[in-house]
């Protein structure tokens, strides 16, 4: 899959030229809009680069960022677990009750966003909502055994 950003407008870019970062998608902020496009093929992206390039122009416009992005594990509405490593590093940094608390979590994927290589997930605890973002190497899925655990405390 190749991922595409696009800042539309000589105000965005303008300002991801002095910033550096990527402005958000709020033409009261920015000037102009952030456009992300997902290609299946390289095709498909020559034929979008085509267009953009006969645009060119008419106000300015800049592709910042096209990259070969690896599907996420995840999907909205996936039920995960934070990892081992996240929850010791919890440990180590902010004590055992803090990560047994996070050990025990179930997380809800509320969406998926990609900057530049690093996917995050916005998440929130089912038994509360409380959100998070997290990187999705810090997530796992839920196993049997996940399930088995919440099945026997239900019932006692």
């Amino acid at each position: 899959m190749i991922r595409a950003v696009v800042l539309l407008g000589a105000e965005t870019v303008e300002l991801y030229e002095r910033t550096g970062k990527i402005p958000g998608n709020n033409f009261e902020e920015s000037g102009g809009y952030v456009t992300v496009r997902e290609f299946e093929t390289k095709a498909e992206y020559d034929a979008y680069v085509a267009g953009m390039e006969d645009h060119d122009g008419h106000e300015d416009w800049r592709m910042i960022t096209v990259q070969d992005s690896p599907d996420s594990p995840f999907h909205e509405g996936d039920l995960v677990r934070l990892t081992d490593e996240a929850v010791e590093t919890i440990r180590l940094a902010c004590g055992g009750e803090a990560a047994e608390y996070r050990r025990q979590m179930i997380l809800e994927v509320k969406s998926l966003e990609w900057n530049e290589n690093v996917c995050t997930a916005r998440v929130t605890d089912i038994r509360e909502d409380d959100e998070q973002v997290v990187s999705v190497a810090c997530l796992r899925r839920l196993t049997a055994d996940d399930l088995r655990g919440m099945t026997v405390k239900q019932t006692n």
